[in-house]
């Protein structure tokens, strides 16, 4: 048993000091003091100047890791769906919520879906009250937002603390136990391709990247507290329930979307500006980026007959001043050197680009 404990603390010390990130730091402290040295190495000075990076480095990621001790999590699971749908219906699905009263009852049970607004509360004192009471908490509600992201949090639905199959959290080790757990869930969404949900036992990260035309791939990813153990504090069945049966739900929305959109009587049709805001802000900045993208490409193209005109130009200076050296070269009976003509030939072989 001793040794084991020797070999376990070992084990820990040398994890808490970053071993890898400290080697490329001493690699890079070795690289500098060769290249800054100026009278020759120093082998005392150089040892010196290692070992004692080597205890700065290895001390700092040591505290880190202290500092960040209650901030830390652990991928607990993660899971990839292949959808045969378009990227863009897939994000447009996941900007909304207007479908899950009927198709995702399971997340209904926890997730405000009775409203008319992009996250559907059916009674909105009830977020005023939520704000205040995570106001004497210190945690602010939002929501804050740019072009494209966004961030807000607000509550679950009465009766419950948390979002998973019960209500109730699904891992025991808390990430965050203010209010015991009770602090709603904080979204926050990335344009183009995420959105993560913050509970006080689980982040839920999703991700939308596009493989083709009518294929994206949805990869999902569970975060819990550090310490939390497989089987004691939670299981992954527990954990990963109610976002696994949501998003196979997706799918088979998103892929009749698809076939719909195949199909020769597709007619686009609007947006609904209450419970389709969020797809809205998607769709104005997906276009906004295409617009951008666009008009620098058309900007490209402009200027690429001026760029050629002006390095034309270059070249062109460039001949007179070789035409320059070879008639000095005549007029004095000089003979040029090898240097020069091979100057001259690549000044040529360079000008018949143009």
């Amino acid at each position: 048993m001793v040794p084991y404990c020797i070999g376990q603390f070992v084990n820990d010390y040398i994890a808490l000091t970053k071993p890898r990130i400290t080697w490329l730091i001493l690699m890079s402290t070795g690289v500098g003091y060769f290249f800054g040295a100026r009278n020759g190495w120093h082998w005392l000075t150089l040892l010196h100047t290692i070992v004692g990076t080597g205890l700065i480095a290895s001390g700092t990621a040591a505290l880190n890791q202290w500092y960040e001790r209650e901030a830390d999590a652990k991928l607990a699971f993660e899971s990839t769906l292949v959808e045969r749908a378009n990227w863009k219906l897939v994000m447009e699905n996941a900007r909304e919520c207007y479908h899950c009263a009927v198709r995702h009852p399971e997340l209904a049970l926890t997730f405000p879906v009775k409203g008319r607004r992009s996250v559907q509360f059916a009674d909105a004192s009830g977020v005023d009250a939520f704000r205040v009471r995570m106001a004497a908490f210190g945690l602010p509600i939002g929501p804050v937002e740019g072009d494209w992201w966004q961030a807000m949090r607000f509550p679950v639905n009465d009766g419950t603390i948390t979002l998973s199959m019960d209500g109730r959290p699904a891992c025991t080790k808390l990430l965050c136990d203010i209010a015991q757990g009770d602090i709603g869930t904080m979204r926050w969404a990335l344009e183009p391709h995420s959105f993560i949900h913050a509970t006080c036992d689980t982040v839920f990260m999703f991700s939308a990247m596009p493989t083709g035309p009518e294929e994206t791939v949805v990869t999902s990813k569970w975060l819990v507290h550090k310490d939390a153990v497989e089987g004691v504090d939670y299981t992954i069945d527990g954990l990963t329930e109610l976002w696994t049966k949501t998003n196979l739900q997706d799918l088979d929305l998103c892929e009749n979307n698809q076939a719909g959109v195949n199909s020769r009587g597709y007619v686009p049709g609007p947006y609904c500006e209450e419970t389709e805001q969020l797809v809205m802000r998607f769709a104005d900045w997906y276009c906004a980026t295409a617009r951008d993208y666009l008009d620098h490409a058309s900007d490209q193209a402009r200027l690429a007959p001026a760029r050629r005109r002006l390095a034309g130009l270059a070249v062109t200076d460039q001949i007179t001043e070789v035409h320059h050296l070879v008639r000095h070269r005549v007029l004095h009976g000089e003979v040029a050197s090898r240097e020069e003509l091979a100057e001259v030939q690549a000044v040529v072989r360079h000008a018949t680009r143009w």
